[in-house]
């Protein structure tokens, strides 16, 4: 069993999630290549929405596991305009390899704001 993380009390810790979506969405839209010449892409809209629910359930799940800790929401982000990190470092993703993005991004990331409810977008009291 994973660590637990607790409240002064040594009740367990009711925690939201913040995640980094962006690799889930790539991620959601591959599938393995059949042959040399294949892209790798997933082609339906429905295939890639099923695959992104699947990988963000096993990695709340996974972190649920490891550090078990009381799960009551969490958000999802992904890649915006105005990423700060290139007003701070110019040369910020230069050094990455040029790969063709997947057709179905776009349709993934509307799928997931669509979905807001759906995925736990709760406030936070602070």
């Amino acid at each position: 069993m994973g660590k637990k993380l607790t409240s002064r009390g040594g009740a367990m810790k009711d925690v939201h999630l913040l995640i980094d979506a962006d690799s889930m969405i790539f991620s959601s839209c591959l599938r393995e290549k059949e042959s040399d010449d294949d892209d790798g892409f997933i082609r339906t809209v429905e295939d890639a929405e099923h695959k992104f629910e699947e990988i963000l359930m096993s990695t709340i799940n996974h972190i649920n596991e490891s550090f078990n800790f009381n799960i009551i929401g969490y958000l999802l982000f992904f890649e915006g305009s105005g990423n700060f990190r290139y007003n701070i470092d110019k040369n910020y993703k230069k050094k990455r390899k040029k790969y063709e993005r997947p057709p179905l991004i776009p349709a993934i990331k509307d799928f997931i704001r669509r979905s807001a409810l759906h995925y736990h977008f709760e406030s936070f009291n602070c």
